[in-house]
């Protein structure tokens, strides 16, 4: 697949998505507060890009706490933008997160939720493809950080 590649304002994209998601949380009982940093102009695929959060916030969504705050947050510093999305959770976060990138890889546990896997794949694939990192971290006991660091470049 070839990836088309274009300056676009990020930060309005992403703001407009944390919007539609805020109605979803709201819905199931959380919130979700957002820190966008403006005008961050971004040479990438812009449908991945959306794809990548979507994944993100869907995840959060689905595995967060009961009453849970998710925090979605985008800013540059240096050479480098960062997008992560923070969750509490009831999932086991003692383990090797990054076995969450493989494909196909489920989760043990009682959680009940259903999917395949491929998520948290797709969504590393779209940030390889924009030589980014991708990463999953514990943030206290309880609480999930998923954390994207792309390149940051206007232009070609």
């Amino acid at each position: 697949v070839k990836m088309v590649m274009q300056t676009f304002d990020l930060s309005a994209v992403y703001a407009e998505m944390a919007a539609s998601f805020e109605g979803l949380a709201i819905t199931n009982g959380m919130q979700l507060k957002y820190h966008i940093e403006p005008d961050i102009h971004f040479y990438g695929n812009q449908k991945y890009l959306s794809e990548l959060l979507s994944i993100f916030l869907e995840n959060a969504l689905k595995y967060a706490s009961p009453q849970a705050v998710i925090t979605l947050d985008l800013y540059r510093k240096a050479n480098r933008l960062y997008l992560s999305v923070t969750n509490p959770t009831e999932q086991d976060l003692n383990q090797d997160l990054n076995h969450w990138f493989d494909r196909f890889y489920r989760q043990s546990g009682k959680s009940g939720k259903s999917g395949y896997g491929l998520g948290l794949a797709i969504a590393k694939a779209i940030t390889m493809a924009h030589q980014g990192e991708i990463s999953a971290h514990k943030k206290g006991e309880k609480t999930l950080e998923m954390r994207v660091i792309l390149p940051y470049r206007q232009s070609k």
